[in-house]
């Protein structure tokens, strides 16, 4: 929900704590404990995994968080601006397990 950028080491540090928790809980323990959350925190907590890794080894993690909603983060709002401001053209957003 921040502001501005969510970048660098910060951020990288979040993606490797979700998955060490993801890999520690596993798939059937993580999935459950998804199911008991509001959709938008399911949303958040897509943003710091990986498509790849979910998909290749948590297969019911990976069914719910397919499902959560698109969210546009205002640190996906604050990104798009500095693409924007200096004339670059903004990355695609590849959908999550699509």
């Amino acid at each position: 929900m921040l502001p501005y950028v969510n970048g660098g080491e910060d951020a990288e540090g979040v993606s490797e704590n979700m998955k060490e928790v993801l890999t520690s809980l596993g798939d059937n323990q993580f999935s459950e404990a998804l199911t008991r959350e509001d959709p938008v925190i399911r949303s958040a907590v897509r943003e710091f995994l990986w498509d790849d890794y979910v998909r290749g080894g948590f297969p019911r993690s990976f069914r719910i968080l397919v499902t959560a909603p698109d969210v546009e983060w205002p640190a996906d709002k604050a990104l798009q601006r500095s693409y924007e401001e200096t004339g670059q053209e903004p990355p695609k957003d590849e959908p999550w397990g699509r």
